[in-house]
């Protein structure tokens, strides 16, 4: 009997203190915030705001705030450069303006059965062509000589132009196609007649003429050439 009795005790206070401990575990978790029968953690009072969906703030640990905007944008244009115009309003893309178009080059007429006028101007049936730069030499010039004395110049100058055409086609580039007479830049071949004229002192050349054949003029007078003997 006595046995009995002493096993009920033990069994009773060893129920007891497992009670006690129930109870101590209980109240240390209530003080640490944790509700009984919960598994969350428990919430960081650190941990900044945000807001969901639906606008209702939230508690998030993972993710920082972020700044706000600055209200101006910050200029990092150099001192020593002008600034870019100011933005006023939303941005549209411009066309490239269409590039001009190469004005076209005169068409270079072809010209045959010509017929020397004179030295600087040519005929082609109803056509009058004077020679771009050149002042024609009438074939009734004649140029003083100091050996031998005036001599018909104007009437060479023409048969010696003729020579050199022969029957031969001319080409020629007007610099108006309406104009009369007409007056452009002629060749045989590639041979420019008005440099030949002014090369070989057959003709002289006009104030407003272009370089080349200014040139030539002068080293033809100088040489002796022509009608410059």
């Amino acid at each position: 009997m006595r046995g009995f009795l002493g096993k009920v005790t033990i069994g009773l206070l060893a129920l007891g203190i497992f009670a006690g401990a129930g109870l101590y575990f209980i109240d240390f978790i209530a003080r640490q915030g944790i509700p009984v029968g919960s598994h969350e953690p428990p919430a960081d009072d650190h941990a900044p705001e945000t807001a969901d969906r639906n606008g209702t703030a939230t508690t998030t640990g993972a993710l920082e705030a972020l700044p706000p905007p600055p209200a101006e944008a910050r200029s990092v244009t150099p001192p020593s450069v002008l600034p870019g115009p100011e933005i006023t309003g939303p941005l549209t893309r411009i066309a490239p303006p269409t590039p001009p178009k190469r004005p076209e080059p005169p068409p270079k007429r072809t010209l045959y059965n010509i017929q020397v006028s004179e030295a600087g101007r040519l005929v082609a049936g109803e056509r009058e062509i004077l020679i771009a730069g050149i002042v024609p030499t009438p074939r009734d010039h004649t140029c003083e000589n100091a050996q031998s004395g005036a001599w018909p110049c104007g009437a060479f100058a023409a048969t010696a132009l003729n020579r050199l055409i022969r029957r031969r086609a001319v080409s020629c580039v007007y610099r108006d196609e309406e104009a009369k007479p007409l007056v452009g830049e002629c060749a045989i071949g590639k041979r420019d007649i008005g440099m030949w004229l002014a090369a070989q002192g057959w003709a002289d050349v006009k104030e407003d003429a272009r370089e080349e054949l200014k040139t030539a003029r002068s080293e033809a007078e100088q040489e002796r050439r022509g009608m410059w003997r």
